[in-house]
């Protein structure tokens, strides 16, 4: 979608008006939770952090039918799609407008979100860095309350910063014979795109490569997304490298660690795994954030709606990442309370400035 794409005119025509206005006002506390993921304070919050008040309150939805839609609702449409997997059949009936409208305020929504701020999921790497002497010193803490105080520091702890792992999502089967036979996971017997994640230990996914194929294993989605350089890049001229953690999937670089892994060929010492034992449970709170996003939006599990080629499949993932670190940010995480640190807030991580004595 180009740039003109975007444009937006301040006139209403009526044949665009839809059948009912929903805006925030329109809901309570526990509803905007029930539908939408956020209370309705965080959604004033989290609307002008992402700048949808920085549009007119009417926006052009589609350039060729020049539809109007207003944009508290638009967006109002992308997380309620996002939280329930609510069909636009079932959304037309609510009020929402006609089924075609929704798509287009669904399309328009998901796509300004991931241009306005899907750099701090793809790769946010160069900010986070600031904070990796903090993080390391939290994962040493932890790992040492695991084994003991009186015990050495095991050597892959010394510098580690992020936790690492890859996760798979299902897609309904393509059509293409090509895409078919590269989504295809022989392990899950499924078809599925796989995504590279970094998680920092507060909580917030800093980096996302995806959507890769879903026959890959991890250690090759490392090798094609050049996430070993990107850490590199991101902490050049700093006098202590950091690295991340991730599982026996992978492989040994300059900037990654990962668990020790037995072969035909190797057997890895009982010593050695040890070692690991408690590298190993740390770099599982991963696993929370990949499950906060399955637990807050059910669209990452909609099957139906996956339909590579046919629509955006990276793209709407890449913004559940992103709305799970805004939620993150207001709410805090697991993974922050298992590290004692407190995530940024809503401000400091979009950017922008919050007066609560402003009333949208």
């Amino acid at each position: 979608m180009k740039r003109e794409n975007l444009r937006w005119v301040d006139h209403f025509p009526l044949q665009a008006v839809p059948q009912k206005l929903y805006t925030i006002n329109s809901f309570d506390d526990n509803d905007c939770y029930r539908l939408f993921r956020f209370r309705k304070g965080q959604l004033r919050k989290l609307f002008t952090g992402l700048g949808v008040y920085n549009l007119p309150e009417w926006v052009v939805i589609d350039e060729s039918s020049r539809n109007l839609y207003h944009r508290e609702m638009a967006f109002l449409v992308l997380l309620f799609r996002y939280a329930t997997a609510g069909t636009f059949f079932k959304m037309s009936l609510d009020g929402w407008g006609d089924e075609s409208v929704v798509c287009r305020a669904f399309n328009f929504a998901s796509y300004y979100l991931h241009e306005q701020r899907g750099h701090l999921v793809r790769n946010d790497l160069r900010r986070a860095s600031a904070r990796f002497p903090e993080f390391n010193n939290a994962i040493r803490r932890l790992v040492m309350n695991k084994i003991g105080n009186d015990q050495p520091l095991p050597r892959d702890a010394v510098c580690m910063a992020l936790l690492m792992d890859g996760t798979r999502r299902d897609i309904a089967e393509p059509v293409d014979i090509d895409i078919e036979a590269s989504s295809y996971c022989g392990y899950s017997g499924t078809h599925c795109v796989g995504y590279l994640s970094l998680v920092d230990p507060t909580g917030i996914c800093c980096y996302t490569a995806g959507p890769l194929p879903g026959r890959d294993p991890d250690h090759v989605y490392v090798r094609d997304c050049g996430v070993n350089g990107d850490l590199c890049n991101a902490q050049l001229g700093q006098p202590i490298q950091y690295w991340a953690y991730g599982d026996r999937l992978f492989n040994d670089d300059s900037h990654i660690r990962a668990a020790p892994r037995s072969s035909r060929w190797y057997v890895v010492p009982a010593a050695l795994q040890e070692e690991h034992r408690p590298l190993r449970s740390v770099r599982c709170a991963i696993e929370i954030f990949f499950g906060m996003i399955i637990v807050l939006w059910k669209f990452a599990d909609y099957n139906d709606a996956a339909k590579v080629i046919l629509c955006p499949v990276g793209r709407h993932y890449l913004n559940l990442v992103l709305l799970t670190n805004c939620y993150v940010a207001l709410n805090g995480s697991d993974i922050a309370q298992m590290f004692d640190l407190s995530p940024p807030t809503l401000q400091e991580y979009l950017s922008f400035e919050w007066n609560d004595d402003i009333n949208r």
